[in-house]
């Protein structure tokens, strides 16, 4: 299934509440939740704010963790209501990342492993039999309003060869994702992630759905 993910990275903290509540009106039941712990990417972000407000909403965040040591932040989601969590492959060792897609899934998750715009994901086909997602990251991680970066194109095309493998696989991107992207890739992706866009444009978000559900 297509989606469009919005990313709270790029909420407005003083209306949160008021958009967590939009977001839920315009019927999505996913949104995307950056964790940064200020070590694999300098800043840092969410860790557990506003994911009771997501619960009561009827929302699921897809967790991302921009983390150094992934395993020490697993278990920190296990008694929310999270739909996925993914992590990056750059912070460890492909037979870390198995054991980590073993332990996310363990927890009744869907499990996914992350790679930035110019890591070559061919160096993870031993992870794609074991994962649920591609996140394929479009910016550096780290900063919303970034601009697209097309050698992430690269990644995207294997994750599509992945996937006609292994066609459970979903296929996300992140960074500088807005209408046009998505429109152009459309057939590539299954999850697009999209913060700055997305709510700079949230109170005409509902004719961009509308138009989203008729793409082809």
């Amino acid at each position: 299934m297509k989606i469009i993910e919005p990313s709270l990275l790029s909420i407005n903290k003083e209306k949160a509440l008021e958009q967590i509540n939009q977001i839920r009106d315009f019927g999505l039941k996913l949104v995307h939740y950056d964790v940064m712990d200020g070590k694999f990417v300098p800043p840092t972000a969410l860790k557990t704010e506003y994911l009771k407000d997501l619960e009561l909403a009827g929302i699921k965040p897809n967790i991302h963790l921009m983390v150094s040591k992934p395993d020490e932040w697993i278990e920190l989601y296990k008694n929310y209501k999270v739909n996925s969590i993914t992590f990056h492959a750059e912070s460890q060792s492909v037979e870390e990342c198995k054991r980590l897609l073993a332990k996310i899934k363990s927890l009744g998750f869907l499990a996914g492993f992350a790679v930035k715009p110019h890591t070559d994901l061919n160096q993870y086909k031993e992870l794609f039999a074991l994962t649920d997602i591609i996140l394929i990251m479009s910016v550096e991680p780290g900063w919303g309003g970034q601009g697209f970066i097309p050698d992430s194109l690269k990644n995207l095309e294997i994750a599509n060869q992945a996937k006609q493998q292994h066609n459970n696989i979903i296929i996300e991107i992140d960074g500088g994702i807005n209408f046009n992207y998505i429109k152009k890739l459309y057939n590539q992706i299954d999850w697009f992630v999209t913060g700055s866009w997305f709510f700079k444009n949230i109170d005409r978000m509902g004719q961009y759905l509308s138009e989203f559900k008729n793409l082809k």
